[in-house]
């Protein structure tokens, strides 16, 4: 038997998310998945769109990292999923200094055949080289600042130079004035060096 619900973001309330909407969507689906029948679709919710300072400005801390381990499990009351990655840090720019490997939990992820998805969760692939823009709080659904927005992918282009992408893999001007979600696909994606002298600026002028 195999199946997947998907999760759309909640509403925020005082500050933190609403953990009955994801208990109520989460029984309601897995009930559908072992009666056969569909689950109905979770409620949308409004995202709140962040600029770079936003994100840098938020963040506990950020570092440049790489995805060494990836796996998924239910929690004890096999409610919800979570998915456990493991980063080495390469580089830190901001924030406290981290220990060389680090591990961020993110609700959501696949076990055996049933998969859950939330909406705007970052997703990462083992090798995967990313920035991430991190909250030091415990018990968080996603660790990350503005959830998929705290993510940014390094890659070469052609040419050999590291170039970063947000997190649906499009090449686009972090320097650019927006909102990260609002930024159209450029030519002339931001270098990893341009990158990180932009955050250390900004971090710098936070404070």
């Amino acid at each position: 038997m195999g199946g997947t619900f998907s999760l759309g973001r909640p509403a925020l309330s005082g500050g933190r998310r609403n953990v009955n909407f994801y208990r109520r969507i989460a029984v309601i689906a897995v009930l559908g998945l072992l009666m056969g029948v569909a689950a109905p679709p979770a409620r949308a919710t409004t995202v709140e769109n962040l600029t770079l300072e936003e994100i840098t400005r938020r963040a506990d801390t950020v570092f440049i990292g790489k995805v060494l381990h990836r796996s998924s499990a239910w929690d004890p009351e096999r409610k919800r999923i979570w998915t456990t990655v493991t980063f080495q840090v390469l580089e830190g720019l901001a924030g406290k200094s981290q220990p060389k490997t680090v591990t961020r939990r993110f609700l959501g992820g696949k076990v055996g055949g049933i998969a859950m998805r939330v909406g705007e969760m970052p997703q990462f692939e083992v090798g995967e080289k990313v920035a991430l823009f991190a909250y030091e709080k415990p018990n968080l659904y996603c660790p990350l600042v503005g959830w998929d927005q705290g993510k940014y992918i390094i890659e070469k282009d052609p040419a050999g130079q590291e170039v970063v992408l947000n997190s649906r893999r499009r090449p686009v001007n972090l320097l650019a004035p927006g909102s990260v979600r609002s930024l159209s696909v450029s030519a002339r994606p931001t270098t990893l060096q341009q990158f990180t002298t932009r955050i250390k600026q900004l971090r710098a002028r936070s404070g």
